[in-house]
């Protein structure tokens, strides 16, 4: 995880590797922090707790509490000073909503599509943690030869090419979720909350991607702090915080 002594320039390393030294736009903070905490995480919270199971209200209920009142710190401090916050702060929230969405995916296979197999509830929970585990995997390699990679290096162009055929396939993703969402929903009730299943079960992916991401990340920074450049406010910003008698900390 920890870059090789012997480089020293920023500028020297792969564009990608740059981006994960980087903190996100302080510009944004507050706005990403609201919209992956009270859309993409509480797009799901109202299915989960109603009806109510008590073993799933149980657990989720402490992580939704921890997780809104972290968010309103976040959303309350200035973001110069939460930069390393914000960023574990979201991969935190991924797994509070990878969690509760694999929640409201077996409860919606439950209660909605009937199904009461207990194989399916052993085998889907081992795909869960399956695709978990591959995300995690991912991230760990992506970073872990980094010494072996310059910026003109043949690897670095592989990565990029690799990148662009996935951007493909997600920018079209919802295309094709629309096609076959408009086909199953005129067939039965049982064929839309099939579909809803499966969107629940995308948005758990994608928590899972946000913690395998954003854990990684805090954890690369840390390890590699001689490269992180704190995003700092503009002189005029600090001499208006200063009129007001506030001390602008960055961290």
């Amino acid at each position: 995880m920890k870059i090789n002594e012997s480089i020293k320039d920023f500028n020297k390393l792969p564009v990608f590797v740059n981006q994960h030294l980087s903190f996100l736009d302080t510009d944004n903070i507050k706005f990403i922090v609201a919209a992956f905490t009270f859309i993409l995480l509480d797009l799901g919270t109202f299915p989960l707790l109603y009806p109510k199971i008590p073993i799933i209200y149980y657990i989720a209920i402490p992580l939704l509490v921890f997780i809104h009142l972290w968010a309103l710190r976040i959303l309350i401090k200035n973001p110069f000073s939460t930069q390393f916050e914000s960023l574990i702060y979201i991969g935190v929230l991924g797994v509070v909503g990878t969690i509760c969405y694999f929640m409201l995916v077996q409860k919606t296979a439950y209660m909605n599509l009937g199904i009461r197999n207990l194989f399916y509830y052993v085998i889907s929970t081992v795909l869960y943690l399956f695709i978990i585990g591959i995300l995690a995997y991912y991230q760990i390699q992506r970073y872990s030869n980094i010494n072996k990679i310059t910026v003109q290096s043949p690897q670095r162009e592989r990565a990029k090419k690799s990148s662009s055929k996935y951007g493909f396939i997600i920018a079209i993703f919802p295309a094709v979720g629309y096609f076959i969402a408009q086909r199953m929903m005129k067939q039965s009730d049982t064929a839309m909350y099939a579909l809803i299943y499966l969107v629940f079960f995308l948005f758990g992916v994608i928590m899972a991607y946000l913690a395998a991401k954003c854990l990684h990340q805090y954890a690369f920074m840390k390890a590699n702090m001689r490269f992180v450049r704190y995003q700092k406010p503009t002189k005029k910003a600090m001499k208006q915080a200063e009129a007001k008698g506030k001390n602008l900390i960055i961290k």
